[in-house]
C-alpha cells in the first residue's frame, strides 16, 4: 500500500473545489451536508441532493490513490480554492496535488 493511502484524508481536502461546485449553487449546503455525512460514515459516495446521481466522496477518491483526471467534484488531489475562503491549507506535499 502506498504512503499516500495510509495517511488519513486531510481535513482541508473535505471541501470541493469552487470550480467544480460553486458556493452559489442553489443546493450547495445540502451537497456539503450529504458529503459530510458520507465522510463521517466512511462511505465512498453519496447521492447528489439535486440530481440523485452517485458522487464520489473525497475519501473514496483519496483511497483510490491518484487523480483520474475526469473532474470529480470532491477531488482531493487538485490544488486551488476550496469551497470556503477560510479552509486551512492542507499541508500536503506538492506531489500529492499532481494526481
Amino acid at each position: 500500500m502506498s504512503e499516500r493511502r495510509r495517511r488519513p484524508l486531510p481535513a482541508a481536502r473535505h471541501l470541493p473545489l469552487r470550480a467544480r461546485l460553486s458556493p452559489d449553487h442553489p443546493r450547495y449546503l445540502d451537497i456539503l451536508v450529504a458529503h459530510a455525512r458520507a465522510l463521517a460514515a466512511g462511505e465512498h459516495g453519496y447521492l447528489d441532493p439535486s440530481t440523485g446521481a452517485f458522487v464520489f466522496t473525497a475519501l473514496g477518491l483519496w483511497e483510490r490513490g491518484s487523480c483520474c483526471e475526469t473532474g470529480c467534484r470532491h477531488c482531493p488531489y487538485r490544488a486551488g480554492p476550496r469551497g470556503t475562503d477560510d479552509a486551512p491549507d492542507s499541508g500536503i506535499e506538492d506531489g500529492d496535488d499532481l494526481g
